[in-house]
């Protein structure tokens, strides 16, 4: 038995594969090498543009079907020891960034209602817009989040509050056994208290109470080179993801003009006389189209 995921996608920007949309990666499934060139078969035959981002297996990167177009950074922490144990791993700069922000008084304090998520969203905006240039994802993905983990208790929305305003916070999701950051965003102002710190500490005490066996931090590109010392102070593993691609016809004109389009219409959202509320709004209309 071997098993890949993927969705066709048709939009105005062409036709093509991904394996699999909005995921950090996919890796195929499969017991025996042999069994990848007959599981890819079928998507080769399209002709269209196969997309994959692998980190388990090498069949795909020794395709010569694929090329390596980028690769990504993972990290991850193990949670399978006891508290002392996690404490004593950290980088010391991890810890000190804990005991700051608890000697700062923040407050680590979990979500209870759609309000808490719809604040969350707001600040999530804020920091895709001004710090990345970068439209946010729909308040109607998070409110799909909300529903499917956390209403049945299958994940977590923290937050770090300082004299009861919320400064910071990060959502995370529970899923067979392990637990995924999936999103997190911050005041700028009130960085320098190190609210994110203590939320990751608190979750990663949570998470292991609660039976996980990892914390899932998820993908950072190597020129995020803050991101990557922030994961490293935490992650117990660190691999590369391979972003993989099959492309049998050059791209068109048609293709490249709307990708340029697009590309200028975000630039157009997320500029600083843009109001928040219209760059959600934007966000909300677009954010499909970049897959």
């Amino acid at each position: 038995m071997a098993g890949l995921p993927f969705v066709e996608v048709n939009d105005f920007i062409g036709a093509r594969i991904r394996v699999l949309p909005f995921s950090d990666f996919c890796d195929p499934l499969f017991t025996s090498a042999d069994q990848w060139p007959l599981l890819i078969a079928s998507l080769l035959a399209t002709g269209q543009r196969v997309d994959l981002r692998c980190m388990q297996t090498d069949a795909a990167r020794m395709d010569q079907h694929f090329n390596l177009v980028h690769e990504a950074l993972w990290h991850g922490v193990s949670l399978q020891c006891d508290q002392d144990r996690l404490w004593g791993r950290l980088r010391s700069s991890a810890r000190r960034n804990i005991r700051k922000a608890r000697a700062a008084g923040m407050v680590v304090h979990q979500a209870e209602t759609e309000q808490d998520l719809r604040a969350f969203h707001r600040l999530h905006v804020g920091v895709r817009k001004r710090k990345y240039s970068l439209l946010a994802q729909p308040y109607s993905f998070l409110r799909g989040l909300w529903t499917e983990f956390l209403e049945p208790g299958a994940g977590r929305l923290l937050f770090a509050a300082l004299d009861g305003e919320i400064v910071a916070g990060s959502l995370f999701l529970d899923w067979k056994g392990a637990t995924y950051y999936k999103l997190g965003a911050s005041n700028p102002e009130y960085l320098p208290l190190r609210p994110n710190d203590l939320i990751l500490w608190t979750e990663i005490v949570g998470a292991a109470s609660r039976g996980s066996h990892l914390l899932d931090l998820g993908l950072s590109e190597p020129s995020q080179e803050g991101l990557v010392r922030y994961k490293r102070k935490y992650a117990t593993s660190e691999k590369v993801v391979s972003f993989l691609r099959h492309e049998p016809n050059a791209v068109t004109a048609s293709e490249r003009e709307a990708r340029r389009l697009l590309d200028k219409i975000t630039e157009l959202f997320v500029d600083d006389a843009v109001p928040d509320t219209v760059t959600e709004r934007a966000g909300a209309m677009l954010y499909r189209y970049f897959v």
